[in-house]
């Protein structure tokens, strides 16, 4: 919702098209105009497919089509168009899946993240994997004697990252941060901790928008955000991103995340948090190797904390 409401927002903004001519189709609107806006679900499901196959459409774009191999996505790709673009910043799938993007939408064309930073376009971000030692004993017993999710899920929430977040903020004085994190668990407390709002699915839409643009207004200093954050949301304004959690993800989650910081000028900096001795410091070199080649700066380090001797 948030993404068709950005697209919204920049084709009125930005396109040599009259309001009158710009339509969404989603939630209580059902306007289908000339420039239609839909999510992906909503214009694959059958009881909305009239709308769209009733018409001619002469360019379809494919806003993250990297998703387009998934079941509920690939229905939109049966819609008749003369022309088809799908945009995406990382058209990466750990299903095996990836062919399918170009067989859908069509062959890669565009440039890579290195030309990018060369021509100029967008500012090189710096990336830093910060390995957190436990807080305490009690914590890295659990995470022994604990396995599968339960055991990943202890690591990622180990209560000593709040303390190496608390002195990023400090460091970062008056930068705006984003800060992920994977379980609401955890964002709930690191939002009463730090005193911040926490965005997750679970907030309604309009507090949730209302949040994001107060953030992009400077009104705001500092957001956790769940995974809602990582794509489809364009908060041009964040100089410093903070993973706290979310390292067994895909390669594409990461890509995401270092592109909420990517503008076009100033050196933006992403800080992930991997607690030492676990498969998290295995998930963020795997992970962070994908950005490395992309030409992003990757550089590696002990947690303040560790090394002073806090």
């Amino acid at each position: 919702r948030e993404a068709a409401g950005h697209w919204g927002a920049e084709r009125l903004a930005k396109a040599p098209v009259g309001p009158d001519r710009i339509g969404e189709y989603r939630g209580g609107r059902k306007n289908v105009r000339p420039v239609t806006i839909a999510p992906y679900r909503t214009a694959g499901m059958d009881r909305h497919r009239h709308p769209f196959d009733s018409r001619e459409w002469g360019l379809i774009v494919y806003d993250e089509a990297h998703h387009i191999p998934s079941p509920v996505h690939r229905r939109t790709a049966d819609l008749q168009t003369r022309h088809r673009l799908g945009l995406s910043s990382s058209p990466l799938r750990e299903d095996d899946q990836e062919t399918d993007i170009f067989t859908l939408v069509g062959p890669p064309i565009g440039t890579d993240w290195e030309a990018l930073f060369e021509a100029g376009y967008v500012a090189e971000p710096s990336v830093e994997i910060r390995y957190v030692p436990w807080g305490a004993e009690k914590h890295q017993h659990e995470y022994v004697s604990a396995s599968g999710h339960e055991r990943r899920q202890v690591a990622a929430t180990n209560p000593a990252k709040l303390d190496e977040l608390r002195g990023l903020l400090a460091e970062a004085g008056e930068k705006q941060v984003l800060v992920f994190v994977e379980y609401l668990d955890q964002g709930r407390a690191y939002a009463d901790a730090l005193d911040v709002p926490f965005i997750s699915g679970e907030m309604p839409h309009p507090r949730r928008e209302r949040l994001f643009e107060q953030f992009r207004d400077g009104q705001r200093q500092t957001l956790v955000v769940s995974r809602v954050g990582d794509e489809g949301i364009d908060l041009p304004s964040a100089e410093v991103a903070v993973v706290a959690s979310g390292l067994g993800g895909s390669r594409r989650q990461g890509t995401q995340r270092a592109g909420r910081t990517m503008r076009p000028t100033g050196r933006a900096r992403m800080y992930v948090l991997a607690t030492r001795g676990t498969r998290e410091e295995e998930f963020a070199r795997q992970r962070m190797r994908y950005l490395a080649e992309k030409g992003v700066r990757v550089t590696e380090r002990g947690s303040d904390a560790a090394e002073t001797g806090d």
